[in-house]
């Protein structure tokens, strides 16, 4: 049962919506609109929780890709 919850968490972060024109390059990102307009990510999975958020859809995808490199760096 556990398996399938987690199953189901990684497949919600294919589902992106029409505005968010990345979601090919991110698919261990959920990418949401917030109340005020702003844009967030957040990376699926991870621990600590990875989020940003951004004016537009460039900018997110700019910080998601700054966000990624730091992790990678990491893990180096």
């Amino acid at each position: 049962m556990e398996k399938k919850a987690a199953a189901d968490v990684m497949t919600t972060g294919t589902d992106h919506p029409d505005w968010w024109t990345y979601g090919h390059e991110f698919p261990r990102w959920h990418v949401w609109r917030g109340i005020a307009g702003l844009l967030y990510g957040r990376r699926l999975m991870s621990s600590p929780p990875r989020v940003v958020r951004g004016q537009d859809a460039t900018e997110l995808r700019d910080l998601i890709r700054e966000t990624e490199l730091q992790l990678a760096d990491r893990w180096k």
